[in-house]
């Protein structure tokens, strides 16, 4: 609720679905600290893709209440989540915060993180969208290329076509971040395939 105040919740059974079916190549470690009421003063974790591309790397995430800042607990996650991810050979934390807990930027400041790359977010009110504009987009698509919805998993006969698509994220700027492009595989997107519909 503090991270993205405009969006609704995450909702519990979709969050309880999505833990159960993390897909193969995705490593995840989580770690809390109750708050001793049933619930969690802070939570942590920490995870990696099990794939040849970017075995240097992991990615890390951080929440504390604000009532339980500046207790220590964000510093002892970091130290198990960094040592989770020195035992597996990685070498490279990278996190995320933003403008909204400005915390979170002095915190990692404080362990030594150093900016990668700053982005921002964009917002549409539903009710603000212009429908005829999107109309016109769909209708006007760069040659070579056409449009294609399909409900449930991808067909078959187009999976080649789906993993060039996807390579589409190694276009994406990474600033200072120490990232090599990914190379998804059609096994890859399948066992993500999976893990969305499980989770509705």
């Amino acid at each position: 609720a503090e991270r993205a105040p405009d969006d609704p919740l995450p909702i519990y059974e979709q969050m309880v679905a999505a833990m159960r079916n993390i897909p193969p190549h995705v490593v995840p470690r989580f770690f809390a600290i109750p708050d001793g009421s049933g619930g969690y003063a802070a939570t942590g974790d920490v995870g990696w893709m099990n794939v040849p591309e970017n075995a240097h790397l992991a990615q890390m995430d951080l929440k504390v209440r604000p009532e339980y800042r500046r207790r220590g607990y964000a510093t002892a996650l970091a130290r198990t989540l960094a040592a989770e991810a020195k035992a597996a050979g990685r070498r490279l934390l990278i996190a995320g915060t933003n403008d909204r807990v400005p915390a979170g930027a002095a915190f990692l400041e404080r362990l030594g993180g150093q900016p990668g790359l700053a982005s921002h977010t964009n917002q549409l009110r539903i009710e603000d969208l212009d429908r005829e504009q999107v109309r016109a987009w769909c209708a006007d698509t760069a040659p070579g290329y056409t449009l294609g919805f399909w409900e449930g998993p991808y067909p078959e006969e187009r999976m080649a076509e789906i993993v060039g698509l996807a390579e589409i994220v190694n276009t994406v700027p990474f600033g200072d971040l120490e990232i090599e492009d990914m190379k998804p595989t059609a096994e890859q997107i399948r066992a993500e395939e999976k893990s969305l519909f499980a989770r509705g």
